[in-house]
């Protein structure tokens, strides 16, 4: 189901507050205290930035998912794993359900004068399937984390009890600007109102604090400690700082 298809008269009414760009044929949002900056899904033609991006080390080396090197037939693969989280929530906002199984935009652009945007980064909000972290901790790979994820997986939409993740990236040429914590909010926002989310993990390996104070700024605590050496990325032992933010 593309987005075009499903477009009606009250369609912007079922899917607040997204909004819809009849010219791109996709709905976006607005960044909270940032007039330049957008969410918007992932497109067709973000192949070429992307492997730019994901091969900056001041992003590859953050990142536990992406390869690296970042090829363009990985961003290729990608872009078709990206757009096809996106039916199943057009589907939901089409059907008018009060929630939905995620957020529709990711992808971070920033608006150019000339009207056009740049793909400067991204930000994911999905269902956490890393449980053995949560207490009382096991390994990422054990049969009781996965028994944790596949129950947190089978659970209703709107289910008040569902533990999400968040995960970002941000070009560095944009660094130092608050922006992504402007971005966080935006998606915490979203969260709350269309996701019915009440418990958010967000991580950070040991290296990388300036992400943790972002998920501070934002109402996070800061879990004590560091779970040391817990996941495996790209064939090394990575230490992880954990926060949760939660609402009544």
């Amino acid at each position: 189901m593309s987005t075009e298809s499903i477009v009606d008269d009250d369609i912007e009414a079922k899917a607040k507050p997204l909004l819809f760009n009849s010219q791109t044929h996709e709905f976006f949002l607005p960044v909270r205290n940032q007039p330049k900056l957008i969410l918007t899904p992932q497109r067709a033609d973000d192949g070429e930035r992307l492997v730019v991006l994901l091969n900056e080390p001041k992003v590859h080396t953050m990142l536990s998912a992406p390869p690296y090197p970042y090829t363009q037939k990985d961003a290729e693969d990608w872009i078709k794993i990206a757009q096809g989280f996106l039916p199943p929530l057009l589907e939901q906002i089409q059907k008018g359900s009060n929630y939905l199984d995620g957020c529709p935009v990711h992808v971070v652009r920033y608006l150019n004068e000339d009207n056009s945007d740049t793909l400067i980064g991204a930000i994911a909000i999905w269902r956490d399937a890393d449980l053995g972290r949560e207490d009382p901790i096991v390994p990422e790979d054990s049969e009781e984390a996965k028994q944790r994820a596949a129950l947190n997986k089978s659970k209703p939409i709107g289910d008040p009890t569902i533990i999400w993740t968040i995960g970002y990236w941000l070009d560095p040429v944009y660094h130092g600007k608050g922006y992504m914590t402007d971005i966080l909010a935006t998606i915490l926002e979203f969260a709350t109102s269309r996701m019915n989310a009440k418990h958010i993990v967000g991580t950070s390996f040991e290296e990388n604090p300036a992400s943790m104070r972002v998920f501070i700024k934002n109402g996070f605590k800061q879990r004590p400690g560091v779970l040391r050496d817990y996941t495996l990325v790209k064939g090394q032992r990575r230490s992880l700082l954990l926060a949760d933010w939660t609402r009544d």
